[in-house]
């Protein structure tokens, strides 16, 4: 792993305030509210920066600006000194290391995509680019976690541009506050910022303001959150994937009657989360876990005690196939359960392992709490 990708990880780690989805909607609305209307690219950029700074402690703001601000010179110095990579003209850059299905079938019939999995391995500014970042370090001068994350992008998309010469560069990187930049960037290279949604969307100012070209989701719902957290509201194209519209219909995959999906659970959670379906399981109920696929060590060393549960590496059987299995999807708020939805499978919401989440959900317009569901209290209740 280089280093680029060990300051991703450190970075990606940041804890929200209040609950997984950051303070309440109310404080949420209140706060983008009060933002001005952004003027250009840089401006949507930057103020998605200030909504996620503003989900985050102040500690950790503070913490991540000063340390920035030693890295950035750097970064700078080793960037401009790398030498650009063999060149490989082709269509269209897919940059994303998950499965192609959730890519939009629409894009993969417009162009020849290559998809590239290492991306953030190539890395490199040019003397163009360094006259472009002075400009947005002027006009930020003081916001270095917000510099150095957007040198970092623009490094990788100097490597893509120069070495592919690509019409579009996709992606799905709606959450990320250097999107704008980048599609304004990308304007000045004529080459298409094109985004797809990768998760469920709900009311979250980490993703509010930006802007590609086109940008892909998977509903109206989805569309209108965000329109309603200021996203460019002309750049949405509904088209669900293939990753939510099954194409196999049976499995060989022994059937089982619930398959929990994890997201991130704390220890206490994945604690109550197991000990409710050792209940379920004891009332002649055949259960699965599937952990998240990028946290599935951490899921075995918490799961000793789980005898009787089976444990479903992620890495070993597709999402599409483990669904398919089961007679009955459960879930906090995983993308798991409106792609049961979309497929006639069963869902409930677990509404026990962290007390308020449901109520919160529906003030966050979780799509799933408009579609027919169960919640976990209700299921457990059913079965005494």
């Amino acid at each position: 792993m280089n280093s680029i990708q060990i300051l991703k990880n450190c970075f990606a780690k940041i804890p929200f305030r209040g609950t997984a989805y950051g303070p309440s909607v109310v404080a949420q609305k209140l706060f983008l509210e009060k933002l001005p209307s952004p003027q250009d690219d840089w401006e949507r950029s930057y103020l998605q920066y200030k909504c996620q700074t503003f989900l985050q402690s102040y500690i950790w703001s503070i913490l991540l600006n000063c340390a920035a601000a030693v890295l950035f010179p750097i970064y700078w110095i080793r960037l401009c000194s790398v030498k650009l990579s063999d060149q490989q003209p082709c269509d269209a850059v897919l940059l994303f290391s998950g499965p192609r299905n959730i890519v939009p079938r629409s894009l993969e019939e417009e162009f020849r995509i290559l998809q590239i999995e290492d991306f953030q391995d190539h890395l490199y500014l040019d003397k163009e680019d360094q006259v472009y970042l002075r400009k947005l370090h002027r006009r930020y001068p003081f916001s270095f976690y917000f510099l150095l994350k957007c040198m970092l992008k623009i490094a990788m998309y100097r490597d893509v541009i120069s070495r592919y010469q690509p019409k579009a560069i996709i992606c799905s990187e709606e959450y990320s506050f250097t999107s704008s930049v980048l599609t304004d960037y990308c304007l000045r290279h004529q080459v298409e910022h094109i985004n797809f949604q990768h998760g469920v969307k709900m009311y979250f100012i980490r993703e509010a303001f930006f802007r590609f070209d086109r940008c892909y989701v998977w509903d109206q719902h989805s569309a209108d959150i965000l329109r309603s957290l200021r996203a460019a509201p002309g750049q949405f194209v509904t088209e669900r994937p293939l990753s939510l519209c099954f194409s196999e219909q049976t499995t060989t995959l022994e059937r089982v009657d619930y398959t929990y999906y994890l997201q991130i659970p704390t220890p206490q959670e994945l604690e109550t989360i197991i000990k409710n379906l050792t209940i379920l399981q004891k009332r002649g109920g055949k259960i699965a876990v599937r952990p998240h696929p990028l946290h599935i060590d951490l899921v075995k060393s918490l799961y000793k005690d789980s005898s009787g549960l089976l444990l479903e590496d992620p890495r070993e059987v597709s999402i599409e196939q483990s669904l398919l299995r089961t007679d009955c999807a459960i879930a906090l708020s995983s993308a798991a359960l409106i792609q049961a939805v979309y497929n006639n499978i069963p869902i409930v919401i677990d509404d026990i392992t962290i007390p308020g989440l449901y109520d919160d959900l529906t003030a966050r317009q979780y799509i799933c709490m408009k579609k027919e569901h169960r919640r976990l209290s209700e299921l457990l209740a059913s079965l005494e």
